[in-house]
């Protein structure tokens, strides 16, 4: 059977960047679910977001896990941030594109090929059939020296069609559970849960606001155009072997998929997964401090 790979190559450079921000990407997870965003990572719509889930009523569709910023570090310790968002109106090339070396879809799921300085990493999206779950796959493609990655869940948990600018209505509250990480913005709404799986990660707890977000197709056709995002904190690991794993699971209170553990297992077969136990008890979470 013949592959269906489409490929959008980009060198890094030049006066078609802006090609970057206005194509984009959406994958469907069969529920009404989805992730969608712009080629190079830039959100430019409040529906832009890694897990649109789709849930019953009262709630429909959340924005549930809006963005993962990525930092690559190499050897030489220096960092270098993957995409970004704009926070002011600008014409100058957006942040990370000039890393970015192709943008393709493989059997219709996005991938992206970043190169900074040696290394090359593989990043990949995909939603399990049915399920409010989204995994972002992230590889070291060059085969060479590891490379070291830090990634920062983002979020600003809210109905779908909200404003952006809306307020929660009680702060967001982090609890670990072995090695899975839970945020909750309140009873009310439903629980973002996180995990790597794959690598040995480090967990550090960091509490950051992001600076007001510009999504400039909404203040293009004079919609609300502005919203912050939260962050727990970040994880970090080294990317030796070929495979790891940042999975997302949104749940309604109380109840989880237990078909998240074999859906996992059956991207990654040779991955280890934690069974994931209905109504956890909470545990005293610890964040040891990533090597520098």
């Amino acid at each position: 059977m013949k592959e269906v790979v489409r490929r959008y190559p980009w060198p890094g450079e030049g006066s078609g960047w802006a090609d970057l921000l206005t194509k984009e990407w959406l994958v469907t997870n069969g529920l009404g679910g989805y992730a969608s965003g712009t080629v190079c990572g830039v959100p430019t719509r409040r529906f832009h977001g890694l897990l649109v889930a789709s849930l019953p009523a009262p709630h429909g569709r959340m924005m549930m896990l809006n963005d993962v910023a990525e930092e690559v570090y190499l050897p030489d310790g220096s960092g270098h941030r993957l995409g970004g968002e704009e926070h002011e109106p600008t014409t100058a090339p957006l942040p990370g594109t000039e890393y970015l070396r192709e943008f393709r879809l493989d059997a219709g799921l996005p991938v992206w090929v970043f190169g900074v300085g040696p290394a090359l990493v593989e990043k990949r999206v995909a939603l399990p059939y049915r399920q409010n779950t989204v995994h972002v796959h992230y590889r070291n493609a060059g085969g060479g020296a590891p490379v070291r990655l830090r990634l920062r869940p983002q979020v600003h948990i809210r109905p779908h069609e909200a404003p952006l600018d809306r307020p929660i209505k009680e702060p967001y509250v982090l609890t670990v559970v072995d090695r899975r990480y839970e945020i909750s913005a309140g009873a009310h709404l439903p629980t973002l849960r996180l995990s790597i799986q794959g690598l040995p990660s480090t967990f550090t707890y960091d509490p950051t606001a992001s600076p007001e977000v510009l999504f400039r197709v909404e203040e293009s056709r004079g919609y609300d155009a502005r919203g912050t995002l939260w962050s727990a904190g970040f994880f970090a690991y080294v990317l030796l072997r070929p495979l790891a794993f940042l999975s997302s699971a949104i749940a309604l209170v109380r109840i989880l998929s237990m078909d998240l553990a074999s859906s996992v297992s059956t991207l990654v077969s040779h991955s280890s997964w934690c069974s994931v136990s209905l109504g956890p008890r909470p545990l005293q979470p610890t964040f040891p401090t990533p090597e520098t």
